[in-house]
């Protein structure tokens, strides 16, 4: 395990063999994208690296190159002959490995269901929103109270008619 000398300063066991230091995960994403890079352990078994491509043996540093899960650079073919079409590029998200929040997945989906032409509501749109809206809460208000009254009133013995003494129940 090593110190990546990047601001971060994140622990980690990746190692690049072209520059011969410690990398993290942001750092071989930013800066190390078609550098041989493994495990600091491999880097003292065997410090030999091979800088060109295993199927066709033209350097990786000539051509467009995409980092794979397990950290190996590999060429891209793309087979499209216009360049106005995104084609692979490599990983450059800086966000990529910060924490997301719990319910992230549920925004990012409600936000991609509301499509992507959006108009703004006019002024009376707005106002029969916020009707509609004062109407739902007034409602579930007036359920709540009715349902906590309820509730109140079931043990109340004042409302008891046989703790009532002007009232007779049954013969006398």
């Amino acid at each position: 395990m090593g110190l990546c000398k990047c601001p971060k300063r994140k622990v980690t066991n990746l190692f690049c063999f072209e520059h011969r230091v410690n990398v993290c995960e942001h750092c071989l994403v930013a800066n190390h994208a078609k550098c041989i890079v493994q495990s600091y352990l491999q880097w003292l078994q065997d410090s030999d690296y091979n800088p060109n491509c295993r199927l066709c043996n033209i350097p990786l540093a000539s051509r467009e190159t995409t980092r794979l899960v397990c950290y190996a650079p590999r060429k891209v073919y793309d087979t499209r002959d216009d360049d106005r079409t995104p084609g692979l590029h490599g990983d450059c998200d800086d966000d990529k490995y910060r924490r997301r929040p719990a319910l992230g997945w549920l925004a990012r989906l409600l936000r991609s269901r509301a499509g992507s032409r959006k108009r703004p509501l006019t002024l009376l749109q707005r106002a029969g929103l916020l009707l509609l809206l004062g109407l739902l809460g007034f409602l579930a208000l007036l359920a709540l109270m009715s349902r906590l009254g309820r509730a109140a009133a079931d043990s109340d013995p004042n409302l008891d008619p046989l703790m009532n003494p002007h009232i007779r129940v049954g013969p006398s």
